[in-house]
């Protein structure tokens, strides 16, 4: 593009979805921005938390936090990422929607089983950038009722 120097580039993967009883929670979509990606977080499964997801192709990666499994009185939180968000972890007997806040990448809670994965996240400066990317945003995972939350894109651009 004319006169752009480079563009800082910030994104997460999409949350996992929380258990919700004996339905396993969803993975989130990837969230990709030309060949860089952020993969989506694992649902919780069975009692366990769901894995973050990762990232690849740029120099700065995370893995996504990881959800919590369940114990007897209390199901998992969902993982956590760089702009936290993540659902909570409510009594089994509880009935709480413990969705992931939204547009953050973390996953959902669960009130009797694991939570999701939060997304995995990227940072990446492209010197000399081209006119245009080819994008997609990751969805939230989802099981019935409890969804991890969609990623995001943010994008500067430099001048010089």
């Amino acid at each position: 593009a004319a006169g752009v120097s480079f563009v800082h580039v910030v994104c997460i993967g999409g949350g996992g979805g929380g258990q919700n009883g004996g339905t396993a929670g969803g993975v989130g979509g990837g969230t990709r921005f030309g060949i860089l990606l952020g993969g989506g977080g694992v649902g919780g499964a069975g009692g366990i938390g769901g894995a973050g997801g990762t990232a690849t192709g740029a120099a700065i990666t995370l893995i996504g936090g990881g959800g919590d499994g369940a114990d007897a009185a209390m199901g998992g939180q969902g993982g956590v990422g760089p702009f936290g968000g993540a659902g909570s972890g409510s009594e089994v007997t509880g009935s709480q929607l413990t969705n992931a806040a939204p547009n953050t990448g973390a996953g959902g809670g669960s009130n009797n089983g694991g939570g999701g994965g939060a997304g995995g996240y990227f940072e990446a400066f492209l010197n000399n950038p081209a006119a245009t990317y080819s994008y997609t945003v990751g969805a939230g995972g989802t099981s019935i009722a409890i969804t991890g939350a969609v990623g995001i894109i943010m994008i500067g651009t430099y001048f010089a």
